[in-house]
């Protein structure tokens, strides 16, 4: 039986990753699912790819990954709307991952069907539907009776996309989000001096999940921010979900 790490939104921050994989080895997890939008914000593309890139791991696409496609073939005008939105993570994924690294990060599927042991996964960014779809906890009745839909074919569905775990089961069928490793959106530690990274684990021997939390010192990603970007305060206030000045 296999214990599994299920991941999303890991947007180039290296420093949350680390400490969630030192997390899942002490768990005993053997592979990774990883729900999309590895790039996107934060600064450290080329290493988390290197990284989840040495474990058994399952991806598919995210909608950052589209825009690191629109940046690298966008005019000069498009690539500075993006860096204004979203920061200079694109440029510098593009200048420091290697051409293949790139082609199979651009070229992931969505969503993407697996099957561990007995257990039937649909990884999914946003909804199985749409990489770009918001499902919330609280989403609309026809979107979870959507989901439950594919319960004939899964067992469990996962999505990632907003930012706020959550799981809901139904009979044998789970609908989860791990939330997200890079940048959670959910709750709020105003004044915090340490940052959350959201993940999930499940064990396909008794089919039992949990909603992880693990903790990492963001002072670096921080002076990154600073550097590349300091016209995005939003990139170091949401890490601890202090407002924005």
């Amino acid at each position: 039986m296999t214990k599994i790490a299920i991941l999303s939104d890991i947007h180039g921050n290296i420093d949350a990753l680390n400490v969630v994989l030192d997390d899942a080895k002490l768990q005993g997890v053997q592979r990774l699912f990883i729900c999309g939008d590895i790039t996107g914000y934060y600064y450290d593309t080329a290493a988390v790819w290197d990284k989840i890139s040495s474990w058994d791991t399952v991806m598919c696409h995210g909608n950052h990954e589209t825009i690191l496609s629109q940046w690298m073939n966008g005019s000069p005008d498009q690539k500075e709307n993006i860096k204004n939105k979203y920061g200079s993570s694109y440029r510098i994924a593009i200048e420091t991952m290697k051409q293949d690294a790139i082609d199979k990060l651009l070229s992931l599927p969505h969503p993407v069907a697996i099957q561990a042991d007995d257990v039937k996964f649909l990884l999914s960014h946003g909804s199985p539907w749409d990489e770009d779809a918001y499902l919330y906890p609280d989403m609309k009745e026809q979107d979870r009776k959507k989901l439950e839909n594919y319960s004939d074919k899964h067992d469990v569905v996962v999505m990632g996309h907003t930012h706020y775990p959550f799981a809901y089961s139904n009979k044998n069928f789970l609908i989860l989000n791990p939330g997200s490793v890079g940048q959670p959106r959910s709750g709020k530690e105003a004044g915090a001096s340490n940052a959350r990274a959201h993940w999930a684990l499940y064990d396909t021997e008794n089919r039992k999940h949990s909603l992880m939390t693990s903790i990492y010192d963001p002072s670096r990603v921080f002076a990154q921010a600073d550097l590349y970007d300091p016209h995005l305060p939003y990139l170091k206030a949401v890490l601890t979900r202090q407002e924005a000045a």
